[in-house]
């Protein structure tokens, strides 16, 4: 079983690298949160751990993140779109599926400068997710673009479970030593 997941992983590794994965997560999303199938969110996982943000703040295997695989939705645009603009409070996060955007930083100025693109793979937009925080720049679609996207409230959902259940783990290590076994919990 061990084998076949890795060999499976490998293979999804592969796929990422060409437009067949990012087009078979954008079917997956197309259905409802209630349509999914167990297969479908494994998939979502899959292609979710390859993602920068995801693999450093989730623990990929937990079922909260599961459940958040299962809300995220996909937004489409055509080319030369806004999708977000800097300074505007945000609510989404953004992983690109299919495409490319034009990152652009207004400065002092008042003048606005390119200062990166992103491609499939790449994301943008986890400070609205993290903090709250406005935009930090505008970004502008280069080409007809798919992505990924996580609210901030299902987010936040998942991310309080998450944190929950490290407590939870923290305390029960907690009471397997003498010193602490008759705390009490407050229960």
């Amino acid at each position: 079983m061990r084998s076949t997941n890795f060999a499976r992983r490998l293979a999804l590794r592969h796929d990422f690298t060409t437009e067949s994965f990012g087009a078979k997560c954008r079917d997956i999303l197309k259905l409802s949160a209630d349509e999914r199938t167990p297969e479908d969110i494994e998939m979502l996982v899959d292609f979710t751990h390859k993602v920068k943000f995801f693999r450093e703040n989730f623990d990929i295997v937990e079922d909260s993140f599961r459940n958040l695989c299962r809300t995220m939705r996909l937004q489409r645009y055509m080319a030369t779109e806004t999708v977000i603009i800097q300074g505007e409070s945000g609510g989404d996060f953004y992983v690109i599926l299919v495409g490319s955007v034009s990152v652009n930083v207004r400065a002092k100025d008042k003048v606005s400068r390119n200062v990166a693109q992103l491609q499939a793979g790449d994301s943008f937009g986890e400070l609205a997710l993290i903090n709250n925080a406005p935009r930090a720049a505008t970004i502008v679609t280069l080409e007809a673009t798919d992505f990924l996207v996580v609210s901030r409230e299902d987010y936040q959902r998942c991310i309080e479970k998450h944190h929950v259940r490290m407590i939870l783990d923290t305390l029960h290590f907690l009471r397997q030593n003498p010193t602490f076994a008759k705390w009490d919990t407050g229960k």
